[in-house]
């Protein structure tokens, strides 16, 4: 009942509601921490993967990790909150050819958004955005800017799941139009909080970076 209850509320509230929240509580998240890469280390060919993790998780900046050393590619996962931090690395990688994938988790999925359309305003070209559960897609649109070539989204499926209503909806990335293509979505095992840990999402992620190697 208590569950029923929580999810009927947070059906309530709007995407503002939650991208406000997810600022103010980025203040007190304990997972990953912003880092500087030296895009120099890294072969001239291999794409930039950016991207924002989800409000206390530290899953997709694991499968950040993870991704760099096997694939010699460049990867920056920035906490929530800090997704201008994702700016920098961009720009250098876009000046020097390579390709960009963005990627975000959860409440971080919105503020992939942020980044496109601030790329957007730069001339900037984002090749793939590879989202898991973008929860503001349960309280508003897609709203992703026409700077993207390709959508890939992911989401959970577990019926228990007190974190449902974080999911996001799958229907807001079918038939989204332009000239961005939309993949159907993936459905993965798990609830929202696992759904990452329990998905091999890095073969997913290798199979996009040998796809945008030069």
């Amino acid at each position: 009942m208590v569950v029923i209850i929580l999810e009927v509320k947070m059906n309530y509230l709007n995407k503002r509601l939650i991208s406000l929240l997810g600022g103010a509580l980025a203040l007190f998240s304990p997972g990953c921490s912003p880092k500087n890469i030296n895009l120099s280390q890294y072969p001239i060919e291999k794409p930039l993967v950016a991207g924002v993790d989800g409000f206390l998780s530290n899953d997709l900046n694991i499968v950040g990790s993870k991704l760099e050393k096997e694939c010699s590619t460049p990867v920056v996962i920035e906490p929530i909150g800090n997704w201008q931090e994702n700016m920098p690395e961009i720009r250098q990688a876009y000046k020097q050819g390579r390709n960009i994938i963005l990627t975000g988790f959860s409440m971080g999925s919105e503020q992939v958004k942020f980044i496109a359309n601030r790329c957007r305003e730069e001339g900037i070209i984002i090749e793939l955005v590879f989202i898991i559960d973008p929860t503001y897609t349960s309280f508003g649109n897609l709203d992703l800017p026409d700077n993207v070539k390709r959508i890939k989204p992911y989401f959970s499926t577990d019926k228990i799941d007190f974190m449902s209503w974080a999911r996001g909806n799958p229907e807001k990335f079918r038939n989204t139009g332009g000239n961005t293509k939309t993949e159907k979505p993936t459905f993965l095992r798990g609830t929202h909080l696992n759904c990452v840990k329990w998905n091999n999402l890095r073969t997913d992620l290798i199979d996009e970076v040998k796809k945008y190697t030069k």
